[in-house]
C-alpha cells in the first residue's frame, strides 16, 4: 500500500513563522490521520513502520518548532 499525500504545504519546506509552522502542523496531522483511516486488513508491517516514522517526524518538529517559540519569547 502507497500513501499519496495531498495539500498545498511542500511537507520539506522550512517554516519559519509561527501562523505558518501552526498551518504545516495542522495539514501534517490531516495527512497522518488519512494514513491511518486507509489502513486495512490488507496492511502490512511495512505501513504500520511508515505510520510510525510520520507520527515521530511530527514529533521532532514540535520540539524543534517550541525550542524557537521559547527562544522569540525570550527574545521579547
Amino acid at each position: 500500500m502507497k500513501f499519496k499525500f495531498k495539500g498545498g504545504i511542500v511537507m520539506g519546506r522550512a517554516t519559519e513563522s509561527k501562523s505558518e509552522q501552526i498551518k504545516y502542523f495542522q495539514t501534517r496531522l490531516k495527512l497522518i490521520a488519512d494514513m491511518a483511516a486507509s489502513l486495512g486488513e490488507d496492511a502490512t508491517s511495512e505501513d504500520l513502520s511508515n505510520l510510525m516514522n510520520q507520527i515521530e517526524g511530527v514529533g521532532v518538529k514540535l520540539n524543534r518548532f517550541k525550542k524557537d517559540w521559547e527562544k522569540q519569547t525570550s527574545e521579547d
